[in-house]
């Protein structure tokens, strides 16, 4: 299953960089090419389980009060157009096991390349 998700993300980035494609293609959609990747790495500890949920952090609705685009302590989890400024991409790329998410201990594949760089997009 795995591999068929890298190849899928890896595919769409292809695609979206490949002239006269489909513009469906072209965007970064956060229900179809998102929330996939986050509900298999992220939602298990930040999705709809409310008693689950760390850090009061919800990627499973964008638009939450809990939800990524919203300031706690005064810096939102996702800078708009701003990856770099961004905590949850610093944390998908972190080298750092204290600070990379997921975390080590929950026995969940890290994101592949491909699918940092559809959130990457997504983010911009």
């Amino acid at each position: 299953m795995r591999k068929v998700v890298d190849l899928i993300a890896t595919l769409a980035i292809w695609f979206a960089a490949v002239p006269n494609c489909s513009q469906a293609v072209d965007s970064v959609d956060f229900n179809r090419d998102i929330r996939p990747i986050l509900s298999n790495r992220c939602f298990r500890c930040h999705g709809p389980d409310e008693s689950a949920r760390q850090a009061d952090l919800r990627l499973d609705d964008e638009a939450s009060a809990e939800g990524p685009f919203y300031r706690r302590g005064g810096t939102p989890i996702i800078r708009r157009h701003k990856p770099e400024e961004s905590t949850l991409w610093q944390r998908i790329t972190s080298e750092d096991p204290d600070e990379v998410m997921p975390p080590p201990g929950a026995n969940l594949e890290p994101l592949s390349s491909a699918e940092r760089e559809l959130i990457k997009r997504w983010i911009q």
